[in-house]
């Protein structure tokens, strides 16, 4: 599907909006539903702390969502305990037993 699409807008053939549509379509269709808990049960296995805007991105909120937890909120089985790197905050997650 993207050879083809990317065959027709070279050819002139579609335009951005359809190109941009046909890219969406072929994400959304490898798309694997657990990501989010993948990500996050690899951060915990793995002792990584993430920061706000890497928190937001896996769960699906917003930047100022996420600033606003307290430490111990709880999403998607997981817990995230605010912490702080020098004057940057980071969020341990811990998987909820």
């Amino acid at each position: 599907v993207l050879r083809i699409v990317l065959f027709l807008a070279a050819a002139g053939s579609i335009g951005d909006i359809e190109i941009v549509a046909a890219l969406q379509a072929v994400a959304s269709a490898n798309y694997d539903i657990l990501t989010p808990q993948k990500r996050l049960k690899e951060a915990a296995e793995d002792g990584f702390v993430l920061t706000t805007e890497q928190v937001s991105r896996i769960v699906g909120l917003s930047h100022s969502t996420v600033s606003s937890w307290k430490t111990g909120t709880r999403k998607l089985g997981f817990h995230f305990h605010k912490e702080h790197e020098g004057s940057s905050v980071v969020w341990k997650v811990i998987r909820a037993a």
